[in-house]
C-alpha cells in the first residue's frame, strides 16, 4: 500500500509542480519565478558540492574511531538528497529540500528510513529458521560463511627469507 502511494506521488508530482509554477508566474511574475528557481538550483548545487566530500570525511572519521559510520552516511545522503530536491525546479521539491536542510528534521527522516530498512531487511535470526527457509526455497543455496581458519589449501615447500641473511653470506650459493 505504501509503495502504491509513493508511486502515485512521484507520478503526480511533476504535474502538481507545473501547476504551482504557473500560479506563481501569474502572481509574482515570470522573472521573479525564474530567479527563484535559479537561486534554489544554485543553493542545491552548493549543498551537493559541499556534502560530497563532507559526508565521505565524516564516514572515514567514524570508521577510524571504530564506530559504524551509518549515522554519518545517512546524514550525508539526506543532505545530498536535499541538494537534489533544490536543484529540481518546483516549489514542492524545494520545500522538501529546505526541510531536509534542517538538522532535526533530517535526522528524524534518517532515523525513520534506517528503522524501516532494518525492519524489512532479510536476515536470519537463528540457524534453524535459516535451514527451514532453505528447505522451502531449493534455489537459496548454502549459507555464506567464511571458512574456518586453517581450512584452506596446504602448499608445501622450502623458503628462505632474504632480509634475514647473514651480513657476510656468499651470494653465489643462491640459484
Amino acid at each position: 500500500m505504501i509503495r502504491l502511494a509513493v508511486g502515485i506521488f512521484f507520478i503526480t508530482l511533476p504535474f502538481v509542480e507545473l501547476l504551482l509554477l504557473i500560479k506563481l508566474v501569474y502572481s509574482w511574475g515570470f522573472f521573479l519565478t525564474v530567479g527563484l528557481m535559479i537561486l534554489a538550483g544554485i543553493v542545491g548545487a552548493a549543498v551537493i558540492a559541499q556534502q560530497s566530500a563532507g559526508a565521505f570525511r565524516q564516514a572515514l572519521d567514524a570508521a577510524a574511531r571504530g564506530e559504524t559510520p551509518h549515522a554519518a552516511v545517512l546524514d550525508g545522503m539526506f543532505l545530498m538528497l536535499a541538494g537534489v530536491f533544490l536543484v529540481i525546479p518546483g516549489l514542492i521539491t524545494d520545500a522538501m529540500g529546505l526541510l531536509l536542510l534542517i538538522p532535526p528534521v533530517r535526522q528524524g527522516v534518517a532515523r525513520l528510513a534506517f528503522n524501516s530498512l532494518l525492519r524489512h531487511a532479510p536476515f536470519e535470526e537463528d540457524e534453524a529458521e535459516g535451514q527451514r527457509q532453505r528447505a522451502r526455497d531449493p534455489f537459496a543455496g548454502a549459507p555464506r560463511r567464511p571458512p574456518p581458519p586453517g581450512s584452506g589449501p596446504v602448499i608445501e615447500g622450502e623458503f628462505e627469507r632474504l632480509d634475514e641473511r647473514a651480513p657476510g653470506a656468499n651470494r653465489k650459493d643462491t640459484p
